[in-house]
This record gives structure tokens, sequence and C-alpha cells, in this order.
């Protein structure tokens, strides 16, 4: 950690853990063909959704998921959006199981995170 915000590799680990711990609401999509300048690190896309719900099975007339995409930390000394968005996708999956709005958002809805934009800018101005 770098104060009260998580550094580049602990939220990527932050990520890894949600992975484990949430199989069926969480995802990690890399995108390829986007490597960072400067350290190589590659951007990801923190996918938010219950997979095992089909929409579009569910009420035909909603059709697919409705997506939605939020990036954070594209400015190197942007330490808070990327904690306050790492803490947000926690805070749906660790209440999809008790808020009924949660879990409609994550039933019907896919929500894409792009946690750090800027990771060789962040891992910079960590040093």
């Amino acid at each position: 950690q770098s104060g009260c915000y998580r550094t580049v590799l602990g939220t990527n680990s932050t990520v890894d853990d949600i992975l484990v711990q949430y199989p069926d609401l969480a995802e990690k999509r890399m995108l390829d063909g986007y490597p960072t300048v400067e350290n190589g690190y590659y951007l990801y896309v923190l996918v938010l959704t219950n997979r095992n719900f089909d929409s579009s099975v569910a009420n035909p007339a909603y059709g697919e998921k409705g997506k939605v995409l939020a990036t954070s930390s594209i400015h190197s000394r942007e330490f808070a959006p990327a904690e306050t968005m790492t803490r947000f996708a926690e805070y749906l999956l660790q209440n999809y199981n008790t808020d009924p709005d949660i879990r409609w958002i994550l039933d019907w809805n896919e929500i894409h995170l792009i946690l750090h934009a800027n990771p060789d800018g962040r891992k910079y101005d960590e040093v």
C-alpha cells in the first residue's frame, strides 16, 4: 500500500483475490494489444456480472445485459479514483447476496471497470 491507497500491484492482487472468491460474478479480461509503454503492463477490465443469469431468457423483451464502462486513474497522480473504484467493486460483490438492488444490477447488467488506466505512470509516482 501507498498510504491509504493500494499500489498498482496491490490492486492487481486484490483483483486476483476477487476472481478466486467470486468466480461466478467477476472476470478479468485482458485488453490485448494495449501494453503500456514504459513497463509493459497490460491493461485489463474487471467485469462484474452474474455470469449464470441470462437476461434474454429471463425476460426476452429485455434482450442482452446492459453494459457500463468506467475508467479511473488515467493520470499518474490520481491515487483516489483507482482505490474508490476498487472499493466499489468489492462493495458490489460483498453485498450481492444481501442487497436486492445490487443483485438486480449484477444480474441484469455488466459493469466493466478499468481500475488503472495508466499503470506505468502510477508506478512511477509510487516510488
